[in-house]
């Protein structure tokens, strides 16, 4: 029945946008934007399968505004994949369809004898409601509480995989929100996540001001039956930026292991748009797994951000002329002994078209039968609207 009301108001929400300007009024009771994006790759595992698969996305975000203080969200994810991988079998993989939620907001069927599917999830689906300094939010939608570009243990509701390239918006939590704007420098905030089990739900405030030119955080609550208490920053030292978080996770009786979990970072653009970024990780809560090289994209939780103990980034990004980019990023993982380097680069073809071309390599210098070398290499052409 959910999944029915969903996909209804999706469509009656396009549709409806061509009509959407109220006349003589610059207020819009219907809003619509998106992309469209063709994505092959090809992914190389030696002496084990080569694999070519592709992904058509069509990305809606759909905005209703009932009044000039509330409004209902809903973007939805919409994908074909089909090639060699045996897609199908995802259509029943329950953590896949409903993308991290507590509800079930998806469709997925597999087609072509497995090894296609077809998958449409909103993973924007809320009320929004303002009210002077106040704002309410109730349904599924990203509660970013990251500060660093890699790795966010300060981000407890929707942690998500740097290794993702084809998920720039990020996974959303099922979720009711509450902040209220001090000032223009500070604000405070409460968020619920519920879940069927309490071990699962995640409740959590945060309070953020502006001290001295930093930007500063500090949170607490519950987490996934754990205790959970943390802070970040964000300034600069002289000409660089300077940032990071930390959260530090317990069980309520004492029983189970601590952990803690920190990130820090520092970026400088020069003169001539080349920008840098370093950044390092602590994951105190690291617990090894047999096929942990084998889920890049799969998002780990804030007290297990990653699958290493320790991780190293450098990125940098220089812009070669006003439409072309170039981007490196090269992570080092020293307690398992692996590394992960990525060029890419970007194109802006036209004024709604951007093509892209990403390479993404994984390797493990260990000699061990658990040895796993990942090569992918990825198109991208997207038109938005």
């Amino acid at each position: 029945m959910i999944k029915r009301a969903i996909l209804s108001l999706h469509l009656l929400l396009y549709l409806t946008t061509g009509f959407s300007q109220v006349p003589d009024s610059t207020f819009k009771v219907f809003s619509v934007s998106g992309y469209a994006k063709e994505l092959p790759y090809l992914q190389l595992i030696p002496n084990y399968k080569t694999t070519f698969n592709n992904i058509l996305n069509l990305r809606l975000n759909l905005a209703a505004n009932l009044s000039q203080s509330t409004r209902v969200i809903l973007e939805m994810r919409n994908r074909l994949m089909f090639g060699d991988t045996i897609w199908g079998d995802l259509a029943s993989d329950e953590s896949f369809r409903k993308g991290g939620g507590w509800l079930d907001l998806s469709v997925a069927s597999e087609v072509g004898g497995n090894r296609g599917l077809v998958h449409v999830m909103a993973d924007r689906f809320y009320l929004e409601h303002n009210a002077g300094k106040w704002q309410f939010r109730a349904g599924r939608q990203r509660i970013n509480w990251g500060i660093n570009m890699v790795s966010n243990p300060n981000d407890l509701f929707n942690t998500y995989s740097f290794f993702d390239f084809d998920y720039p918006e990020r996974p959303g939590s099922d979720a009711v929100r509450v902040q209220y704007y001090i000032n223009g420098m500070s604000h405070t905030e409460m968020a619920v996540a519920p879940a069927n089990h309490i071990s699962d739900a995640v409740g959590a405030f945060l309070y953020s001001l502006n001290y001295k030119g930093y930007d500063l955080q500090f949170l607490g609550g519950y987490y996934h039956n754990r205790l959970a208490l943390g802070g970040g920053w964000a300034g600069r030292i002289g000409v660089a930026g300077f940032k990071g978080e930390s959260t530090f996770f317990s069980d309520p009786d004492g029983s189970g292991k601590s952990a803690f979990v920190a990130s820090v970072s520092t970026d400088y653009i020069f003169g001539n748009g080349l920008y840098i970024l370093l950044e390092g990780l602590y994951n105190g809560g690291y617990e090894p797994t047999d096929e942990q090289a084998l889920d890049l994209v799969k998002p780990l939780s804030a007290d297990n951000i990653m699958f290493s103990k320790y991780a190293f980034t450098t990125s940098a990004s220089y812009p070669i002329s006003p439409v072309m980019n170039v981007n490196l990023a090269i992570m080092n993982l020293p307690d398992i002994d692996s590394w992960f380097i990525s060029p890419s680069f970007t194109w802006s073809a036209a004024t709604n078209m951007d093509v892209s071309l990403i390479s993404q390599i994984y390797g493990r210098s260990r000699n061990s039968d658990k040895k796993v070398n990942v090569v992918a290499l990825i198109g991208s052409i997207q038109w938005s609207f």
